[in-house]
């Protein structure tokens, strides 16, 4: 018998945005007689790699080729010349022109599909989808046009090309693909291992220097400890790369892991919050994600680090002492993996290895510069003058060799077309005006950093200053674009506030897009999809740069915007999506209302407590409702309706938390504030039943029952009654009449809040599964067991298609339903 002779295969894709689908691939193929190669295996010294790609496709049996929106690197036209030299026919074979090839538009990546076609091997092209995650964010406008060209170029020549929207899907199409000349062991599809990659976009990869060493070390010490696992604190100044390091480790090292993920860790609110929305559908595909306890969220991705090995988690920004000590707690939890902390900390425990990063070198810093303002290197570029080395040497110097400032004062210089001299001469112009106001003790950077900053914030319009003031008081974490370029009357306001302390006119005009997109092409923000972020260091020095007495002013206008995008009833699970999404930016911005004493704003607070009512964070929202109680008392009047809701909600919240007493004086509070401006309203209604509640709570049923039955009444005497109110105390007269074994009337209200609770309009009251469950036992205590069991199936239906499979709900409504078969089987039935 022979063995199957190795088959070569290359897989073409370009490195930066394809890099863990190259992985994976690489991985699914393996096998004793396939040897898979990618373009990183031919850039050796010696002959160019050029040439060496052509030799290797030559022989190749399959030339697997990925296009997606960056195109790479072009290789020297020496050496394109050489390989048009070789072949003098390549112009004819792939229908096109001479100059087209030759003209340094064709990438490597390119050429590598190209030579596949002329050397007339299998090539398998697969296009990624519009919304395929990639490693990267798309190319700019230069790389988008070269890949267009490409898939032209290509479908003239008549290839077919497929498309695929993750890596799984991209693997297990491209093994069906190939099974015709796949060794014979190899040709049943395996099952594809979970392979999770969550990362934010990352800058181009050429433009991370100065880090070798640290890279290096970072994975010198994690891989030493595997599979034990490992952590390691990357700790510095803002702007030193913490977080760019992280990501390049843990982007050079996706063959090394099954999951890597990425959390922020601004506020330990934060951090479990982003812990939780792991076991999302993109990320790690748990059950419990479909639950709305966020509690439950977390607890199964603390379950899923302690059931797997081979996984890398990023706690990013962990600044403050309380998060520090969040993460420690936190660490013994996890189980088998390597953890990276990055941190403006330097003192830590619990942690394998502290390593401090310091600012890049001057050899380092000096090719940063040159290259990122490199007039060829596929952008406008600083304007070339004489002798660049000098005076980028001095430039790196001035800005203390940071590497954020390094990178943007090259944005800078790109977008102005400035020369290296012209912006070492405005940053004499902005000096003395930034160490006016730069405290360097508590920023802890050089007056160089935020020269440089001043430098691109003075070249900025009213409304792209503005976007940036007040992103400036929200977290690092990405920002929903649309919060500022739906466009506000909010925002209009800021940029008047802008023009008055700036002593000119205000712009009549406002575009929010196009001022987002001003400040990226400055580099002031990132902006790769619907989100765009801001470097927390960009933050700190903005805020700074407030007059103290506009800073209330600020705050305001961005805690107005995030209520105004969030919009009403965030304990709804249907509008949790966009306060997922604004919930970091709402917890920071609701710190700075309470730190700059705004005595006026509390309703970005009672957002914030709802959400995390609604996801069943009780402790938490009580937090804030005791941080709300303050301010809603100097704002309002003692005898406004408005102070009474509040107090509801806030009794509420010690009401679950098991705060009994301060329950009921909440509610006491509230009803003399109704009873006196709202007498005979929903309102009151609805608050003489959480009092109720609170004392049955506390034994005593006899009053409850008091003031249940007293606001049945004033509900029944209203012409138009919310019902929601009236189902909820109807249930809860019910069930203490059930307790006190009056079964007859506890099924007459019971069955009243049911059919309340049903409504005309299709829409059950979130809470009638209560009352169902209610009627339950009401039926089996008097023995109606087939009734008790269609209750039974109506509750588990109803909070299955509310709350979905993983809600509490959904146990109580099984167990109801298991309790009826119980008793149906020991009867004989």
């Amino acid at each position: 018998m022979t063995s199957d002779p190795t088959r070569r295969l290359f897989i073409s894709a370009v490195s930066s945005e394809f890099r863990s689908y190259r992985s994976l691939l690489a991985s699914d193929l393996k096998h004793p007689n396939v040897d898979v190669r990618v373009q990183e295996d031919f850039i050796t010294s010696g002959s160019t790699t050029l040439e060496k790609l052509d030799r290797y496709i030559r022989g190749c049996d399959a030339v697997i080729h990925l296009i997606g929106r960056r195109a790479g690197f072009a290789p020297p036209v020496a050496a394109v010349e050489a390989l048009i030299d070789r072949y003098p026919d390549l112009p004819d074979i792939l229908s096109t022109t001479l100059d087209s090839l030759a003209g340094g538009t064709v990438t490597y990546t390119q050429w590598e599909a190209y030579l596949a076609i002329y050397h007339r091997n299998p090539v398998h092209i697969y296009v990624a989808a519009a919304d395929a995650p990639c490693d990267e964010a798309g190319g700019d406008r230069d790389e988008e046009r070269l890949q267009i060209a490409h898939r032209n170029r290509l479908d003239s020549l008549g290839r077919d090309r497929g498309e695929f929207a993750n890596q799984e899907r991209l693997s297990s199409r491209i093994l069906r693909d190939l099974q015709d000349i796949l060794p014979s062991s190899s040709q049943s599809q395996p099952q594809i291992a979970p392979h999770v990659v969550s990362l934010p976009p990352a800058q181009h990869r050429q433009h991370f220097m100065g880090r070798d060493q640290d890279l290096e070390n970072l994975k010198s010490h994690l891989m030493a400890n595997r599979p034990q696992g490992s952590s390691c604190a990357l700790v510095g100044l803002g702007g030193i790369g913490k977080t760019r390091l992280a990501i390049e480790y843990a982007r050079g090292s996706i063959d090394q892991y099954r999951a890597i993920l990425f959390v922020g860790a601004q506020a330990t609110s934060t951090m479990r919050g982003g812990l939780a929305m792991l076991s999302g559908p993109t990320i790690l595909n748990l059950p419990e994600a479909e639950s709305t306890q966020e509690t439950l969220q977390y607890d199964a991705v603390l379950r899923w680090f302690t059931d797997h090995e081979d996984w890398l988690l990023i706690l990013d920004n962990a600044d403050s002492e309380d998060v520090a000590q969040a993460v420690e707690d936190l660490l013994p939890k996890l189980g088998r993996g390597d953890v990276v902390v990055t941190s403006r900390l330097t003192l830590w425990s619990g942690i394998d290895i502290v390593h401090p990063l310091d600012v890049i070198d001057r050899e380092a810093s000096i090719e940063l510069l040159l290259r990122r303002t490199n007039p060829a290197g596929g952008h406008l570029g600083r304007r070339a003058g004489e002798d660049e080395a000098p005076l980028a040497a001095a430039l790196a110097e001035r800005l203390g060799y940071l590497p954020l400032a390094l990178e943007q004062a090259a944005a800078f210089i790109n977008r102005k077309r400035y020369s290296l001299q012209q912006y070492l001469e405005a940053l004499d112009g902005y000096h003395n005006e930034v160490l006016a106001w730069l405290d360097q003790r508590t920023m802890k950077y050089s007056s160089s950093v935020a020269t440089t900053w001043l430098t691109t914030i003075e070249c900025l319009g009213q409304a792209e200053r503005s976007i940036l003031r007040l992103a400036a008081f929200m977290s690092p974490e990405p920002i929903p674009a649309e919060l500022f370029s739906k466009g506000s009357p909010l925002l209009e306001r800021a940029t008047d506030m802008f023009a008055q302390e700036l002593g000119s006119a205000a712009e009549t005009e406002m575009d929010p897009h196009e001022g987002l997109a001003v400040l990226a092409n400055y580099s002031m923000i990132t902006w790769p999809d619907s989100s765009f972020q801001v470097h927390n260091l960009v933050q700190e020095v903005e805020r700074l740069r407030v007059p103290p007495e506009q800073r209330p002013d600020w705050v305001k206008i961005i805690d107005k915007l995030i209520v105004e995008h969030g919009g009403e009833n965030p304990f709804n699970p249907a509008n949790w999506p966009i306060w997922d999404e604004l919930r970091p930016h709402a917890e920071q911005v609701w710190q700075h209302t309470l730190r700059d004493g705004n005595q006026d704003t509390f309703e970005l607070g009672r957002r914030i407590s709802s959400l995390l009512f609604g996801k069943g964070l009780y402790k938490e929202s009580l937090h804030i409702d005791s941080q709300i109680l303050p301010i809603i008392e100097n704002t309002l009047d003692p005898d406004d309706p408005e102070l009474a809701h509040f107090l509801v909600d806030y009794g509420e919240s010690c009401r679950v938390c098991g705060k009994k007493k301060e329950a009921e004086a909440l509610f006491r509070r509230a009803i003399a504030i109704e009873e006196k401006a709202l007498p005979n309203t929903s309102q009151l209604a609805n608050s003489l039943n959480y009092l109720g509640l609170s004392l049955k709570d506390q034994g005593d049923l006899e009053g409850a029952e008091g003031w249940y039955r007293r606001s049945i009444d004033i509900l029944d005497s209203l012409e138009k009654p919310k019902p929601h109110h009236l189902c909820i105390t109807l249930q809860n007269l019910g069930k203490l009449l059930l307790q006190t074994n009056r079964i007859e009337e506890a099924e007459l209200h019971l069955k009243r809040a049911v059919d309340i609770g049903e409504g005309g309009d299709g829409s059950p009251d979130p809470y009638l599964c209560i009352a169902l469950s209610h009627l339950v036992h009401v039926m089996i205590k008097q023995g109606r067991l087939p009734e008790a069991e269609s209750y039974a199936r109506r509750e588990l239906t109803l909070v299955t298609s509310q709350y979905g499979e993983q809600h509490h709900f959904v146990d109580r409504a099984n167990k109801d339903l298991a309790t009826v078969q119980e008793k149906a089987n020991k009867s004989g039935r």
